[in-house]
């Protein structure tokens, strides 16, 4: 690229220039300091620029790895550049070096060493050798971010992520993801036609979200609940249980504990309106004046009762629980959900796609986002009653985003949250409204088509990947069949888009390639779980990472070129 390379060229002249001048004046330079020092700082930034741009590949065009030229992020690297090339050009006015490196005055030695050595302690000079530093420092970070997706030592970040993985907290986390479920299910009203859905918020995926115990849950508006499309209000959700008291080797004082408070409290959600930040609602503690509560009865309560102190109830081998409900939006403010898959560049959507988003797509760093949040939630939803594992698309992913903007605004979809959708009651035909759904058997899964949520995750990593619609996830033969092929066709495409890490992620989906016996191999299984974050949910995770590293040093460059 002709700009790189006479920034490239540019700083040897300076650096000769300044060896020039340590040779000329070292007669008075007498500490050698000041030009020693400032000779390094350049021969530095040359070496970091050059090792930058090397790293490119000498096949690859500076233009091809700084992603579509025209575009705003393109822009942005070509200005860095050029104003890098204007601060060089600057200090070596400022330090009287012609194009050659040679010093321009003619003056006498002496005199001329002291303007030079006035120049070099003069602050716009030092602010200008500051400016080179800082714009050299934002290109290199950004272009090694862009060169890691592609790059094997990606393994290395990904095992850190894996560390992430808690198993107990994981298995905890499910227990009460089930629990919230059962106190759900129990208060469905089997002869009321009305879906009465629920979402939950995925928030896992961001890198200071606590795993332990965050749930967001959300629910049709009261006013529209009756209606086949929503409004939906966030509530928090706290889990109280009982702590069963030991008969044996009882301490004292831990029993006197109990006994003051016998409910443990587990704080389950973040607000919805904050879901890309770690939640700071503390978990509740006794008020010295205890609100009364009433129990909910039926899911067509919930929206009121939430607001009210409502409470639902569950019972299971795991002892008593129950769970309190706390609006968490501020009053008027609402949600609305939006298919994901209208947000990829080539959409089929039309009329959504002029309503929302007529004329910008989400960005790499959205995609990701929701990519990640899918990881997370088949790791912690399958195998609930919350995801089955059996079923392809029937609980697709969907964003929830501000109801009142009605579009994303101008920093692109991250006001928008990645949810998974539950419909406890679904409409019953005629004349079967209370009797018991039939039986139904266990689905075999189709030859090539071994696990069907994983095999529906591998084909939301790829869309997103690949920033297209490839397949319609229709719950028949034919069709997986179908999508299967298609999948199966360009997945290859992902390892120069997404990098290696990434694309075997999908392949293990896609293929089901996880050890262990055919009977063991579900996620209420621990081994399958533990192979399933390894494998899928730390690569896909730290590709989102990477492009979060990118997006924030993008912007460091253009705050710095504003300043």
């Amino acid at each position: 690229m002709e700009v790189a390379g006479l920034v490239l060229g540019a700083i040897p002249i300076l650096i000769e220039g300044v060896r020039t001048y340590s040779e000329l004046y070292s007669e008075w330079d007498k500490s050698k300091h000041l030009l020693a020092k400032r000779r390094r700082e350049l021969s530095i930034e040359h070496i970091k620029l050059q090792q930058t741009l090397d790293h490119l590949g000498p096949e690859l065009a500076m233009d091809t790895i700084m992603v579509e030229p025209g575009s705003e992020e393109h822009e942005t690297i070509i200005g860095t550049l050029k104003d890098m090339g204007d601060s060089i050009h600057k200090l070596r006015e400022q330090l009287d070096i012609n194009e050659q490196g040679l010093p321009k005055s003619n003056r006498r030695a002496k005199d001329q060493w002291k303007r030079i050595k006035r120049s070099f302690k003069k602050k716009e000079t030092i602010d200008l050798f500051d400016e080179i530093h800082r714009y050299n420092d934002n290109l290199r970070v950004y272009f090694e971010a862009r060169r890691e997706i592609s790059s094997d030592k990606t393994t290395v970040q990904v095992s850190v992520q894996q560390t992430r993985h808690i198993s107990k907290i994981c298995q905890q986390l499910r227990k009460d993801l089930c629990t919230l479920h059962d106190a759900l299910n129990r208060v469905r009203n089997d002869t009321c036609a009305n879906l009465h859905p629920s979402i939950i918020n995925l928030a896992w995926h961001q890198q200071n979200f606590n795993l332990s115990g965050n749930i967001t849950l959300s629910f049709p508006d009261r006013d529209t609940c009756h209606q086949s499309s929503w409004s939906w209000q966030g509530v928090k959700a706290e889990i109280e249980r009982k702590e069963p008291i030991k008969k044996m080797n009882i301490n004292r004082s831990a029993m006197a504990t109990n006994l003051e408070s016998p409910m443990r409290a587990v704080r389950l959600n973040t607000p919805v309106d904050d879901i890309m930040e770690p939640s700071t609602a503390s978990a509740s503690t006794t008020d010295s004046t205890p609100q009364l509560s009433e129990q909910i009865l039926t899911l067509c309560s919930i929206p009121q009762e939430t607001l009210s102190n409502g409470f639902l109830s569950s019972s299971s081998v795991d002892g008593e629980a129950r769970i309190k409900f706390e609006k968490s939006l501020p009053p008027g403010k609402s949600m609305d959900t939006l298919p994901w898959r209208t947000l990829l560049t080539n959409a089929s959507d039309s009329s959504l796609q002029q309503r929302l988003v007529r004329k910008r797509n989400m960005s790499r760093k959205d995609g990701l986002a929701i990519a990640a949040a899918a990881t997370w939630s088949v790791l912690l939803l399958c195998g609930t009653p919350w995801l089955e594992e059996t079923r392809v698309g029937a609980k697709d992913i969907t964003l929830l985003a501000d109801s009142a903007s009605g579009k994303p605004d101008d920093s692109g979809f991250t006001g928008a949250s990645p949810a998974v959708q539950f419909d406890f009651n679904s409409p019953s035909p005629p004349g079967t409204a209370g009797q018991e759904p039939p039986e139904r058997g266990p689905e075999k899964p189709h030859s090539m088509i071994r696990h069907r949520a994983l095999f529906a995750l591998a084909i939301l990593l790829l869309e997103i990947g690949l920033d297209r619609p490839i397949a319609t996830l229709e719950d028949d033969d034919t069709s997986l069949l179908k999508s299967y092929e298609i999948a199966d066709g360009v997945v290859d495409e992902l390892y120069d888009e997404m990098g290696d890490a990434y694309t075997e992620a999908v392949k293990r989906c896609l293929e089901f390639n996880f050890e262990g016996r055919k009977s063991l191999k579900h996620f209420g299984n621990e081994s399958l779980r533990q192979q399933f974050f390894h494998g899928v949910v730390a690569p896909v995770q730290e590709r989102y990472s990477q492009e979060q590293t990118r997006h924030r040093v993008l912007g460091d460059i253009k705050e710095a070129k504003l300043h």
